[in-house]
């Protein structure tokens, strides 16, 4: 059987360390400094957190790095708060960003249909939390 190390040209005792860069969207240093990372060869790969608000910035600099979607649900920072894209109400505390922390998230669904042609999202427990 090959295992998983092998279908990527190593072989199967080896150990592979995947480091990814975090906050890239957060703010200019940040997008400054997970491409160059990336660029360099320290990071393997980076998440943009989409609400951010450098991420158009993040964006504009995007040239084929393995970015993927860095999934928010909260803003913690006293100087960064941002909103959920979607502007769903059911997503905000009471000073309109994000929650601070997860488990303020809150443990009801909430549907919300945003004005335009955005899909619906859904506002549901936080990690852990049952149903």
């Amino acid at each position: 059987m090959t295992t998983l190390l092998e279908r990527l040209g190593r072989r199967a005792d080896e150990r592979l360390l995947i480091l990814t860069a975090d906050l890239l969207g957060m703010c200019h240093a940040s997008n400054v400094g997970v491409y160059e990372s990336i660029r360099s060869g320290l990071a393997t790969g980076a998440g943009l957190m989409v609400p951010g608000p450098w991420a158009r910035d993040a964006a504009s600099h995007y040239r084929g790095e393995p970015v993927g979607v860095h999934l928010t649900l909260n803003a913690e920072m006293d100087c960064y708060r941002w909103r959920s894209i979607t502007q769903a109400p059911s997503l905000h505390d009471g000073d309109g960003g994000l929650p601070r922390t997860v488990e303020d998230l809150g443990t009801t669904p909430t549907w919300t249909r945003p004005a335009g042609n955005a899909e619906p999202s859904w506002s549901g427990p936080s990690c852990g939390d049952s149903m």
